[in-house]
């Protein structure tokens, strides 16, 4: 009897031992933030790409390179014959743009980072490695475009990648553009909770080009999300849509609205934008965060913010962009982040 006893009472608290043990919390939110890093290019010529600014010095006294710079003008011919691009810059560049990054989330950066205007894998990769190390991003994404100046868009995250990336190219039909633009980044991740998040990564046609591309483009943008949102829990886009603030309203709220949640029209009210333009003294909502709406996970109410780190604010409280002459500043857009949690029902 005293041995049926023994091992009840083990059983027993051995039972409850189990019940008490906390369960694993799984993450109830993810941070996401869309930057534009302005001309991340390494040091070196890409074949086929007008990458030739980006040179050191040394590169540039050619005839041939000084015949590249003939059609510009003012300071882009400056830069083009003068300016050495070189390991020194591109060091400071990158320890600055990864001081903005990592100066989110307890100095970790966001779980997902979308980025516009990269050069290369290579050069984001060194990105990664040498300077987000503390970000810990195992997912490393970019697909290259046909982007005349080899500028792409690309993606880091913490988040599992489940597939591989497509590239979906921008076509246009009605909009007059007669060189190619970038491709919206498609790429999926699994979320904390198991269920999984399609990111589209864009960077639209320059304020330069008509509205009609910047339309056109976004039409493309929302027919491959509303297929993909059949097949996923959760859809997102974001990154440069070049939408000034005289096209505001026609894009974001008459063109995007009736199927994404937009970030600035659903949090951070006080914020200016996160572009300046100096000649007509306006801000814009050039980058942006769309949410499908028909996804499970939701955007936290206040997590939606314009990240301003003090390198990169001007006195006048303008994006700071890189300062060749002295390494100073990071780029002429400033980031926006927001946080998406689980649906509450």
């Amino acid at each position: 009897m005293k041995v049926l006893i023994y091992y009840g009472l083990l059983f027993f608290l051995s039972t409850a031992y189990t019940q008490a043990k906390p369960a694993l919390k799984q993450p109830s939110s993810v941070s996401i933030m869309s930057f534009n890093v302005e001309n991340l290019f390494d040091t070196k010529h890409d074949e086929g790409k007008n990458d030739w600014d980006y040179l050191p010095r040394v590169l540039k006294t050619t005839a041939e390179h000084r015949k590249r710079c003939e059609s510009k003008r003012g300071w882009s011919k400056n830069f083009c014959l003068n300016v050495s691009w070189d390991e020194s810059g591109l060091r400071k560049k990158m320890r600055q743009l990864a001081q903005v990054v990592l100066s989110v989330e307890s100095g970790k950066g966001p779980d997902l980072l979308i980025l516009q205007e990269v050069e290369n894998l290579a050069v984001l990769k060194r990105w990664n490695q040498d300077y987000l190390k503390a970000a810990g991003y195992q997912s490393v994404v970019l697909l290259e475009g046909p982007d005349l100046r080899g500028i792409d868009v690309a993606m880091l995250s913490r988040l599992p990648l489940k597939g591989e990336a497509k590239a979906h190219p921008v076509k246009f039909v009605k909009a007059n553009l007669n060189r190619p633009t970038r491709p919206i980044l498609e790429a999926r991740f699994q979320l904390p909770d198991g269920t999984t998040l399609a990111a589209f990564g864009v960077h639209f046609p320059s304020p330069f080009n008509p509205f009609l591309a910047r339309q056109e483009a976004f039409q493309i943008l929302e027919r491959i999300s509303n297929q993909v949102i059949a097949d996923v829990e959760t859809a997102i886009a974001a990154g440069d849509f070049n939408v000034n603030a005289g096209e505001d309203s026609r894009f974001y709220r008459q063109l995007a609205h009736p199927s994404f949640t937009v970030s600035h029209l659903f949090g951070c009210m006080t914020c200016l934008g996160t572009k300046y333009y100096k000649p007509k003294d306006t801000w814009s909502f050039f980058d942006a965060i769309l949410l499908h709406k028909k996804s499970q996970w939701q955007i936290r109410p206040g997590s939606v913010e314009v990240i301003q780190h003090p390198s990169h604010v001007q006195k006048s409280g303008s994006p700071f962009r890189y300062r060749y002459e002295d390494g100073l500043g990071v780029s002429d857009h400033f980031p926006i982040m927001l946080h998406l949690e689980r649906h509450k029902k």
